[in-house]
């Protein structure tokens, strides 16, 4: 995956802006929306999903004193979120 260090402005070899933005849609974004879809409200689109996981992972971060991850935030935010649902029917 392309990080911060791909991309150095002035370098002609490093990745350009826009090929760094779709690497990020493609193999961050798009995947940790879908993980999360079909567990949150229909109503919230996806950046807005998003930042809500982003949220979590740094409230369990801060809970941890380390960083815990997004996959972990993801799976931790999934399994809350179905334990809602179970409570509410």
């Amino acid at each position: 995956m392309a990080t911060q260090d791909d991309h150095a402005p002035g370098d002609r070899h490093g990745a350009r802006t826009e090929v760094l933005a779709h690497r990020w849609v493609r193999e961050i974004f798009r995947p940790t929306v879908r993980a999360a879809r079909d567990h949150v409200p229909a109503r919230m689109d996806a950046a807005e999903l998003y930042h809500e996981l982003l949220e979590h992972r740094w409230y369990l971060s801060e809970r941890a004193q380390h960083d815990i991850g997004l996959d972990a935030a993801v799976e931790d935010y999934v399994r809350k979120t179905a334990a809602a649902d179970d409570t509410c029917t």
